[in-house]
């Protein structure tokens, strides 16, 4: 685990994890975020500035590749506003990142966690046990495991079609945008949201009264290409 200061900035630390691991050009960091962020810059919005606004991390991970580095979010402001999108930048409030880190054959690394300071133990009378050393097999076992199945391409939502969100209740779709990465739907209270279907999993359940109905779930973390 690795704690970041105050005012620090997730990209520049993000990409600061493989040098600080000597993983050379070949190697991949993956993290996940968890605790509070402000000055929020997304992807897709950059011509619209930063988000000032202090933000609570619903989901937030991270790919580190040579120098690239792909994040997304998932979030929500202090008036319970969602925010969700490819993450440019934004600075740490009290931000944590769980790391792990592979070598170009996919073995992992295990990233020592940042000691805390605490009390000086006390002796003891007798040295405790080492621990075992891992061995080869260990290693083989952990890059040998199976690659998960292709996730299936599910049904795009469009016009009149209803969707469950855990925060904001069942929705009615309004548009499905051009490049089929964000929905605009009208929440319970007919307020108009907008929805990425970059960071949103849509399940599709059973039809009611002719009317296509889905339940919106977080994606597990980023995928390369278009993702539905």
């Amino acid at each position: 685990m690795v704690s970041l200061t105050e005012g620090d900035s997730l990209r520049e630390a993000g990409l600061g994890l493989g040098l600080g691991l000597g993983l050379g050009t070949e190697g991949r960091v993956r993290f996940a975020a968890r605790g509070s962020i402000d000055g929020v810059r997304l992807s897709r919005l950059a011509h619209e500035g930063s988000r000032p606004d202090k933000l609570t991390v619903i989901s937030l991970e991270g790919v580190v590749e040579r120098d690239d580095l792909r994040m997304v979010l998932l979030g929500v402001d202090s008036d319970g506003v969602i925010v969700a999108g490819k993450l440019d930048d934004a600075r740490a409030v009290e931000l944590e990142l769980e790391v792990e880190a592979y070598t170009p054959t996919e073995t992992p690394i295990p990233i020592p966690s940042v000691p805390s300071p605490s009390p000086r133990p006390s002796p003891s009378p007798s040295p405790s046990p080492s621990p075992s050393p891992i061995t080869w097999s260990d290693v083989v076992a952990s890059s040998q495991s199976p690659e998960p199945e292709p996730e299936p391409v599910p049904e795009l939502p469009y016009p009149g079609d209803q969707i469950e969100h855990a925060a904001f209740g069942l929705c009615r779709v309004e548009k499905l945008e051009e490049d089929e990465d964000f929905v605009l739907v009208r929440g319970q209270q007919g307020r108009l949201l907008r929805l990425s279907l970059d960071v949103l999993r849509l399940e599709r359940l059973p039809d009611e009264g002719g009317v296509r109905r889905f339940r919106s779930r977080p994606r597990d973390g980023a995928r390369g290409g278009r993702t539905r």
